[in-house]
C-alpha cells in the first residue's frame, strides 16, 4: 500500500520519466471478483490529480479496515440506513464546498486589492500576483506591467 510520501516520491518519478512513458503504474491490485475468483490488476494513469485521489482512497481504506477490523463488504445494514448515511456525508459536503466558495471570494478580494501594491513589486512579485489573478479569474490589468497604478 502506498503512503502519501510514497505517493509523492511517484508524482517526482513520472515528471522526470515523461519522456519515455506518460502513464505509470500507481500500484498492484489483488480483489476478489466474485464467485471465489481473484484477480490481479495493474492501474495505470495519466493524470497526476487521479493518481492521488486513488492512493488516498487506497491509504484511507486500509487505516479503516485497520481501525475496525473489518471491510465495508463485512459491515450489514438495512439499506435506509445505508441511504440515510450517504445522505448525512453529501449533506456535509455540500457544507465544506460552500465554505470553500466562500473563503475563495474572500480572498479574490484581498489578492485583487494586492494590485493596488503592484507598482512597489517586483517584477517577480507582479508575475506572481498575475498567476494568482489568473487563478482566481481577475481580469490582468495591463498598466500593472507597465509599472503604473492600478486602478
Amino acid at each position: 500500500m502506498l503512503d502519501m510520501e510514497q505517493a509523492a516520491d511517484m508524482e517526482a518519478d513520472k515528471k522526470e520519466d515523461d519522456s519515455n512513458n506518460d502513464k505509470l503504474p500507481l500500484t498492484s491490485i489483488s480483489y476478489d471478483v466474485g464467485d471465489g475468483l481473484n484477480s490481479d490488476k495493474k492501474w495505470y494513469f495519466k493524470d497526476s490529480t487521479v493518481t492521488r485521489i486513488v492512493g488516498k482512497h487506497l491509504d484511507r481504506a486500509e487505516r479503516s479496515n485497520k481501525k475496525y477490523d473489518n471491510t465495508i463488504n463485512n459491515v450489514e445494514k438495512p439499506l435506509g440506513k445505508w441511504a440515510a448515511e450517504a445522505l448525512d456525508e453529501s449533506l456535509d459536503q455540500s457544507v465544506y464546498i460552500q465554505r470553500l466558495l466562500e473563503t475563495i471570494a474572500e480572498v479574490t478580494i484581498h489578492i485583487e486589492d494586492l494590485g493596488w501594491e503592484a507598482q512597489r513589486m517586483s517584477s517577480s512579485g507582479r508575475e506572481t500576483l498575475k498567476t494568482l489573478w489568473e487563478y482566481f479569474e481577475i481580469p490582468w490589468d495591463d498598466s500593472i506591467d507597465k509599472g503604473e497604478s492600478y486602478g
